[in-house]
């Protein structure tokens, strides 16, 4: 029984992506300018430096709140790129069916504040996106998987070594890195882009797939083929089966290594698709980031991926290209904690592919950023405590982020109760507080009493309803003095 037939059902996902922790700058005042340094816009990294899944968190900008809201109370948040400019936000509302008298304490304080910010601030037209020559482009949100720039995206095209992922995928699924594959079958005899591999030779499945990915070795996609699915027909069978279940309406495979044949084709769609795939595997996130290595047998790899050289904060991922296919390839780069994919099929030239690839990413850093939306330990309301006049804070647990347009104007929400049910501890829930992006809601966390409060004695009560009697009778008293 061939490798393939005994592993395709046993897919172990890889383990936990590592993080990576960033700085994070407190928000100055709006009339400030704030130079941003190079530094923070580039991954200095090495370039053979083995690194995680993208979708995690590097440097990032904190978003601070502009007030406090209270007590089921909408407010404003200062815009996600507050720290280089204002932005105007949009009209907010308040509910005050709940708890009127509680929030109507708070009214000229936001109403104040409210019209001091909108005064400061000037409305910011969106950047259109950059011109792109190709046959099919598409740039996606790495972090929430929102298309932000298509061009042709379904539209069915031949993709060169772009098909090198899915015979990796499979490759990864149905085997151990360390396994050791025995080269056999048509792999020593394709052309093009190859190691010069030797029939009978052996070599590790990682040493393969690193060939396959760094250098796009036709001939180390064919021996893995050979060795996963038995012989490269049955391996075919299994990239069709597998782009099916994937959902990748738009893609059909002839070969396992994407020279041009006929009936061979995929979508910029399908190609950003089984990229994500791929990219859950720790394996495949390290090789596809190297700009070059060493192999079994003394081999040394060049990679075809220019901007990993070249862009700033490039992690991968796979370029192609044939007489067909044009100039092909799917960039990965990751950025004050938001990650980008581009990808370009039929581009004209090498250049003009790599320019317009960095040219979408660039615009797509431009159009979102990862900031800081709820923080820990923040008073968000306070709320009256029975036979007292205290107040308790509400306050958050844990500090929230998220990747969000930044030329958008956030929106965080409290409801909480007017007063609270004794006895109560630090750490009980409350209220809530909710931040939207229009009507998409961004981030929602419980809001928990900041202290402990007991129940109150029978002389608390009694002191309580006297004073509030005297109160009482003093306002009447006063209501009718001619004075």
């Amino acid at each position: 029984m061939h490798r393939g037939e005994r592993k395709r059902h046993e897919r172990i996902p890889d383990g936990a992506h590592s993080h990576r922790a960033g700085d994070v700058f407190a928000l100055l005042p709006r009339e400030q300018k704030v130079p941003r340094r190079a530094a923070e816009r580039q991954d200095a990294r090495p370039r053979l430096a083995v690194r995680a899944r993208p979708e995690e968190e590097p440097r990032r900008s904190q978003l601070e709140a502009a007030e406090l809201a209270e007590l089921n109370l909408e407010a404003p948040l200062s815009p996600a790129y507050a720290l280089w400019r204002a932005v105007p936000f949009d009209q907010t509302h308040l509910d005050l069916n709940l708890y009127a008298g509680c929030v109507l304490r708070r009214l000229a304080l936001l109403a104040g504040l409210l019209l001091s910010l909108a005064a400061a601030q000037t409305a910011t037209a969106a950047t259109p996106p950059p011109s792109v020559k190709a046959s099919a482009a598409l740039l996606v949100d790495g972090t929430t998987g929102e298309t932000l720039y298509a061009l042709n995206p379904d539209r069915q095209l031949p993709m060169a070594s772009l098909t090198k992922l899915m015979t990796v995928l499979l490759t990864m699924e149905n085997t151990n890195k360390n396994d050791t594959v025995q080269v056999e079958g048509p792999a020593p005899s394709v052309g093009e882009s190859t190691i010069n591999l030797q029939a009978g030779e052996r070599l590790k499945v990682k040493d393969l797939l690193a060939a396959a990915l760094i250098q796009s070795a036709n001939d180390a996609a064919y021996a893995l083929a050979a060795d996963v699915g038995g012989s490269v027909k049955k391996f075919i069978r299994m990239m069709n089966e597998r782009a099916a279940a994937l959902g990748l309406d738009h893609t059909h495979y002839v070969v396992p290594d994407g020279l041009d044949t006929r009936g061979h084709y995929s979508s910029a769609m399908d190609t950003y698709t089984l990229a994500r795939e791929d990219m859950k595997h720790a394996l495949f996130r390290r090789i596809v980031a190297q700009s070059g290595g060493e192999i079994a047998g003394g081999r040394t790899l060049y990679a075809w991926n220019d901007l990993l050289k070249t862009y700033p904060g490039a992690i991968g991922i796979k370029t192609g290209h044939t007489d067909l296919a044009g100039w092909s390839e799917i960039a990965a780069a990751e950025r004050d904690g938001v990650t980008m994919y581009a990808v370009i099929l039929g581009g004209p030239t090498r250049g003009k592919r790599n320019r317009d690839l960095g040219a979408l990413l660039d615009w797509g850093f431009g159009q979102y950023g990862r900031v800081q939306v709820i923080t820990r330990n923040r008073p968000y309301a306070e709320v009256a405590v029975p036979f007292s006049v205290d107040e308790v804070a509400l306050v958050a647990e844990d500090r929230v982020r998220a990747t969000v347009p930044l030329d958008h104007a956030l929106v965080e929400k409290v409801v909480a109760p007017e007063s609270l049910d004794l006895p109560i501890s630090q750490g009980d829930p409350v209220g809530e507080i909710v931040v939207y992006d229009g009507d998409k809601v961004v981030a929602r966390r419980p809001l928990v009493s900041s202290e402990t409060v007991g129940e109150p004695s029978l002389p608390v009560r009694v002191r309580w309803y006297a004073g509030r009697a005297l109160d009482e009778a003093g306002d009447m008293l006063s209501s009718l003095s001619p004075f």
